[in-house]
């Protein structure tokens, strides 16, 4: 499947992509994440922690999930070195919707729902804004019963994302659960009201240390994001198939398999090979591509590099750098797996 075929504007329903976190063509876990991070981890999710923060973190997919999510995963973050949080640090999880995505639910009320499991009860909250977080919103919500998982509705109002966020391929709104933040991060709820002027990544008064001590988690599952007119929805109803979620995170972050490669001599220069590839999924804006390293076949050698890659939206090319490639079987793919990256 394309994603020509799932018409990006209007998706179905949930404005959320791998919202049961079936995707991680990265890795299934991300270890002893601390300091400054600002790192994808499952695929469309975003992991930030504070540099001033003590925390180390486990980021994985798990298969804990409720009951009534048979085939689905979750996402849970472990912190291996428990602490106080610094009072200018905070740490969230943020998926970044596309633009065209927001069109549909300009003005109107909409609803963030997901599941959530945590070691330590409290009030935790999702942040809502445009890229520069100087139009956003916080609403608490309240984790009940340690290590057992909770469904959460939080209600958002309705604002024109005509002004002020990019309705385009850009990044149009951060959805983000705020799981630690210091008091110097935290201000009182918003009641219901969006703030505008300078800001930043926030929780709110009152938000629970989920990590104070070395093993403590939180874990999220059946995330959306949709129009409040369907109500209190089930994540079944909103979610897509497994394919269908596949081609959507494609668009944003696609692992390019060796086979998928070919080499060719470039031109009548018989040292030098040309290798290209197109994508499976048209990519949102001109990605980064990653990973090249060196082949070698029949006593000969081929070097491509990240810098001597050209990509497109469509597909990626690249010419070799070595000067003893003059043996190579042009027909022999000799390109290891590589990352193309065009996130938010």
């Amino acid at each position: 499947m394309k994603t020509s075929d799932i018409d990006i504007r209007r998706l179905p329903v949930n404005k959320i992509i791998n919202g049961g976190m079936e995707l991680a063509q990265r890795n299934t876990s991300f270890s002893g994440l601390t300091g400054f991070v600002n790192q994808y981890t499952l695929d469309r999710y975003n992991f930030l922690n504070s540099s001033v923060n003590p925390f180390t973190f486990d980021v994985e997919q798990d298969s804990d999930i409720p009951t009534d999510l048979v085939g689905y995963n979750s996402m849970k973050v472990t912190s291996t070195t428990g602490g106080t949080i610094h009072t200018d640090g905070y740490v969230s999880i943020e998926q970044r919707v596309e633009g065209y995505n927001l069109i549909d639910i300009v003005n109107k009320d909409f609803i963030v729902a997901f599941r959530v499991k945590a070691s330590n009860i409290g009030t935790n909250s999702v942040f809502l804004s445009n890229t520069v977080f100087d139009q956003r919103i916080a609403i608490p919500y309240e984790i009940t019963v340690a290590d057992e998982w909770q469904t959460v509705y939080v209600n958002v109002p309705g604002r024109d994302f005509s002004t002020g966020f990019d309705l385009a391929t850009g990044l149009g709104l951060r959805v983000a659960f705020v799981i630690a933040a210091g008091a110097g991060t935290r201000q009182e709820e918003h009641n219901g009201v969006w703030q505008t002027g300078a800001g930043g990544n926030t929780g709110v008064i009152g938000q629970v240390n989920n990590f104070a001590n070395n093993g403590d988690y939180i874990q999220f599952s059946g995330v959306m994001v949709y129009d409040a007119t369907h109500g209190e929805i089930e994540f079944e109803r909103a979610g897509r198939n497994y394919v269908e979620e596949l081609a959507l995170c494609q668009r944003y972050f696609e692992v390019v398999a060796a086979a998928s490669f070919m080499l060719v001599p470039d031109g009548t220069n018989t040292t030098i090979y040309a290798c290209s590839c197109s994508f499976k999924q048209t990519k949102r804006a001109q990605p980064v591509a990653s990973n090249f390293d060196i082949g070698q076949i029949n006593g000969g050698q081929a070097t491509f590099s990240n810098t001597g890659a050209t990509t497109s939206v469509d597909g990626i090319s690249a010419v070799s750098t070595g000067t003893n490639a003059s043996n190579i079987n042009y027909t022999y793919r000799n390109v290891s797996t590589v990352e193309v990256d065009a996130e938010l």
